[in-house]
């Protein structure tokens, strides 16, 4: 008689469980956006779907496209948005959402990075100075882009070299990729500095990181908006009949 495993087939194989996904939203507003948070977001467009797509390393998919820096002010985001640097406020982005245009995720990096309040205020100086010298700065597809969007077609039709992320620590005067992603990390690259740690390791470029690397790094934490989860689909015990010999 071949008893039935509820984990496998009537042979005793182990059927793989199938890995489901779902998108949570966490309801958040302007007030609830603090000076320096980093705004991500997911927008309808075929620019945010291209940089999905190329994002999605080792098997791995991505689901955020964009990436800005939560100014001192916290009503400000400073952000490349193709083809140039500009700032944007904070309601803009919660009109977009509201008009199902973009999908808003808010998140913020965590107080044990920093050794002192002095050090993470510094840091703060830094950011803000960095994001108001670039004003009127322009993307450059051929420097920066690109070569991210070829690095990551490579990894994935080449599984030989994946190697989990890179990591890199940015100049302070380091701007010669200008993307969304990247101005983000230039931006805490006095903090990186004096702290001695990468915040943005990389799944793409050498030195670049995703929008979905800025999510992942274990130097943020979810605030509110949206995130991707994945769960197990549950089991369902068959009924059957056992086969006498």
């Amino acid at each position: 008689m071949n008893a039935y495993n509820p984990r496998g087939d009537m042979d005793g194989r182990r059927r793989p469980r199938k890995i489901l996904y779902r998108y949570v939203y966490t309801p958040f507003d302007r007030y609830d956006v603090r000076p320096f948070d980093i705004l991500l977001s997911r927008s309808k467009s075929l620019h945010a779907a291209g940089i999905i797509f190329f994002s999605g390393t080792d098997g791995k998919s991505a689901w955020l496209s964009h990436a800005g820096q939560v100014m001192s002010d916290g009503k400000t985001v400073s952000e490349a948005n193709f083809p140039n640097h500009e700032y944007t406020s904070i309601d803009d982005y919660l009109e977009e959402q509201k008009r199902d245009k973009v999908r808003l995720t808010l998140v913020r990096l965590k107080e044990d990075l920093w050794p002192s309040r002095e050090v993470r205020e510094k840091a703060r100086d830094a950011c803000e100075s960095y994001h108001r010298s670039i004003a009127g700065e322009q993307y450059s597809l051929v420097s920066g882009l690109f070569p991210m969007m070829i690095t990551g077609l490579i990894r994935n039709l080449l599984p030989f070299l994946k190697r989990g992320t890179w990591d890199h620590i940015p100049e302070e005067d380091q701007r010669t990729i200008f993307i969304c992603s990247a101005i983000v990390d230039y931006g805490w690259a006095w903090g990186q500095q004096a702290v001695g740690k990468d915040f943005f390791p990389s799944t793409l470029s050498l030195a670049i990181p995703s929008p979905q690397d800025i999510y992942e790094t274990p130097a943020t934490e979810f605030i509110g908006g949206w995130k991707k989860e994945y769960y197990e689909r549950p089991e369902r015990h068959r009924l059957t009949v056992p086969a006498y010999a």
